[in-house]
């Protein structure tokens, strides 16, 4: 059986209702995972040199903590990261 992407949810750090009710509707599995946006705290999402792909993860993400206050994170298996445009 083909290993499963994971799923990581990015909480805007001025939203700590919202982590909280997802930590509450939520079991964390080794696929699933919720998270309060910790940068500028020394912690980067996505890893690795900016620029190019990267760069536009970190915009949609950004734009995502501003407009819905969450951001969903597909990380396939062979390791691509995909930002979820739609709730």
């Amino acid at each position: 059986m083909a290993a499963a992407a994971r799923v990581l949810y990015v909480v805007a750090r001025d939203r700590p209702e919202l982590y909280t009710s997802l930590r509450n509707t939520f079991v964390e599995s080794p696929r699933l995972t919720i998270v309060m946006d910790r940068r500028g705290e020394g912690a980067g999402l996505v890893g690795g040199e900016r620029g190019g792909d990267d760069e536009r993860r970190r915009l949609a993400v950004d734009e995502s903590l501003r407009t819905r206050g969450w951001a969903r994170i597909r990380i396939e298996p062979d390791g691509r990261v995909i930002v979820a445009e739609s709730g």
